[in-house]
């Protein structure tokens, strides 16, 4: 039961955080989807405490809404470890942030495949 009760909290403290960083990114849930490629419906979720997203999520949604993702995943209370990730990202053209996107899905993919085999 205890496992139970840590599951909601960490889940409603992610969809706490997911939900605040949305608010001061000023960006819709249908635009987060775009960025990153997750599902409205999986997003929609993430934020309402239904689910906990995987940790691949995590990172994409952290990315996009340039936040640290131990922050989002409630490991740490520190929200931005980073600013240099925001000024490359805010460089890049959007056809170029969808392709690091899917860069960066393909590493992750890559490394949980090579996590496994080994």
């Amino acid at each position: 039961m205890a496992r139970k009760k840590e599951d909601e909290e960490t889940r409603k403290l992610v969809a706490k955080r997911i939900n605040e960083a949305i608010a001061r990114k000023d960006i819709s849930a249908v635009e987060l989807s775009k960025r990153t490629g997750i599902s409205q419906s999986d997003i929609s979720n993430y934020r309402h405490a239904r689910y906990l997203p995987k940790q691949a999520n995590v990172f994409l949604l952290a990315l996009a809404l340039n936040v640290n993702p131990s922050w989002l995943w409630g490991l740490t209370d520190i929200e931005n470890s980073d600013s240099d990730v925001e000024y490359l990202w805010n460089l890049l053209s959007n056809q170029d942030r969808l392709q690091a996107l899917d860069y960066m899905r393909y590493l992750i993919l890559r490394g949980v495949t090579d996590e496994e085999t080994s």
